[in-house]
């Protein structure tokens, strides 16, 4: 009867050797996982940062772009028209003819540009 005593205390005793090895290990992945979940919030929080000054940086380049396109075509249509009278009313004809209803006309883009000059 010690004997069995002694058996099941061992057992029972080796039961609770496992169960705090397995106890240990789940706090490790669990501790393991918390890292990782902070590092990739993290990351997630860095790219946000990232995205929203890429976003500003390419509005503004995309503006630069177009505007210096804009400047150059006017430059363009500006020496076009001053080679006579014939080419600058046939441009605003021809500009104002190519609008769709409600667009801006010529002469409204002139008066806009005069009024800057």
């Amino acid at each position: 009867m010690a004997n069995l005593r002694v058996t099941v205390g061992a057992v029972f005793g080796a039961v609770v050797s496992s169960a705090d090895a397995i106890t240990g290990a789940l706090g490790a992945v669990n501790a393991g996982v918390g890292m990782l979940n902070r590092s990739v919030n993290d990351a997630a929080d860095n790219q946000a940062v990232r995205s929203n000054y890429d976003k500003k940086v390419f509005a503004a380049t995309v503006r630069q772009e177009k505007a210096r396109e804009l400047t150059t075509s006017r430059v363009e249509i500006k020496k076009f028209m001053a080679q006579s009278q014939d080419h600058s009313d046939l441009f605003a004809l021809a500009f104002d003819e190519l609008g769709d209803e409600g667009d801006v006309t010529f002469a409204q883009t002139q008066q806009k540009l005069k009024a800057v000059a």
